[in-house]
C-alpha cells in the first residue's frame, strides 16, 4: 500500500493541481454543514470538512470506518476469502492484465470485494477483472483531446467538468465536489467518449491515491465521497441525446473500474423533475 499510496507530490502535476483547486464559490460551502448533519457525520468524533486533511490531531484516535455490505472494512486488507478468490483468478489472467494488478494491489481487491455478491465469485469476478485491464489499457492509450480556448488537460476538471476536493469526512473519506450547473456542456459533448472517459480515469486515479495515502494516526480509507450539485443545472443539457450516451459510457466505467470505490454519493439541489 505504501507503494500505490503515492505521495501527493509525486503525483503527476495536472492532477496535483487539480486536487488542489480553489474551493467552490461560498454558497456551496455554506451548504456542507447541512450536508453533514443530513448524513449524520456531525455525530462521530472526528474532523470536519476541512481543507487541512495532512495534520494529526494530537491525542485523538480514529476509528477505522465499518465494513459495509456485508464486506470487510476499507481498513483492512485482503480477508482470507477474498484471498482465495484472488489467487484462483490471478494464474487465469492474460500477461498484460496480470502486470496491472501486480503494481496495483489495490485495484485488484476492489474487484475481488466489490463484486463479492456474485455466486462463483472466482469464475463470476473473472471477466469483470479482464474487462478492467482492457480499459485501462485502452483509455491510458487515447490522446488527451484538444479543448480549445487555450485550454490544456487539467482545465478539463476546472472549466469543462468542475470537480473540487473539499476536504474529509468523519472517518477520512475525501469529499469530491461537482458541480452540474458549471459543466460546459457544449464543449464536453464536442470530444470523443472515450477522450472524456480517459480524463476522468485520470481524475478519479488521482483521487484515489489522494484517499489512500498513508496519513499518522489514522486508518487507511480509499474510498470518496461524492456530492454532486444540480443547482441551476439546465434540463435540456441534461437530457441531450449525447449526453445521455456520455453518461451510460461514464457509468459503465464505474461501476466496473471503480467498484467498492464509493463510501456514498449524494446529491443535492436536485430539480423536482429528477426526484
Amino acid at each position: 500500500l505504501a507503494r500505490l499510496s503515492r505521495d501527493h507530490d509525486a503525483m503527476p502535476p495536472p492532477y496535483a493541481r487539480m486536487l488542489d483547486a480553489p474551493s467552490p464559490p461560498p454558497p456551496l460551502l455554506a451548504d456542507f454543514p447541512l450536508t453533514a448533519a443530513a448524513l449524520g457525520y456531525e455525530a462521530y468524533d472526528g474532523p470536519d470538512f476541512s481543507e487541512d486533511d495532512d495534520v494529526s490531531d494530537d491525542g485523538r484516535v480514529f476509528e477505522k470506518p465499518p465494513g459495509r455490505f456485508g464486506r470487510p472494512s476499507e481498513s483492512d486488507g485482503w480477508s482470507e476469502d477474498e484471498a482465495a478468490v484472488r489467487d484462483a483468478i490471478a494464474p487465469r489472467l492474460g500477461e498484460a492484465a496480470r502486470r496491472l494488478l501486480e503494481g496495483d494491489d489495490l485495484l485488484f481487491l476492489r474487484l475481488v470485494r466489490g463484486f463479492a455478491m456474485l455466486e462463483d465469485r472466482a469464475d463470476a469476478t473473472l471477466p469483470i477483472v479482464e474487462e478492467v485491464c482492457e480499459l485501462r489499457a485502452r483509455y491510458a492509450a487515447t490522446p488527451a483531446p484538444p479543448l480549445g480556448g487555450g485550454l490544456a488537460p487539467p482545465d478539463f476538471h476546472e472549466a469543462i467538468w468542475p470537480t473540487w476536493v473539499c476536504g474529509r469526512d468523519a472517518w477520512g473519506h475525501l469529499v469530491v465536489v461537482e458541480r452540474l450547473g458549471r459543466v460546459d456542456f457544449d464543449r464536453l459533448l464536442a470530444m470523443p467518449v472515450d477522450a472524456i472517459l480517459r480524463l476522468r480515469m485520470d481524475a478519479l486515479d488521482a483521487l484515489q491515491r489522494r484517499s489512500a495515502r498513508p496519513r499518522p494516526g489514522r486508518p487507511r480509507v480509499y474510498k470518496c465521497v461524492f456530492l454532486v450539485d444540480c443547482r441551476d443545472c439546465s434540463y435540456v443539457d441534461v437530457a441531450r441525446r449525447e449526453t445521455v450516451r456520455v453518461t451510460a459510457a461514464y457509468a459503465r466505467l464505474t461501476e466496473r473500474m471503480y467498484a467498492d470505490a464509493v463510501w456514498k454519493n449524494v446529491i443535492v439541489h436536485a430539480p423536482a423533475v429528477l426526484r
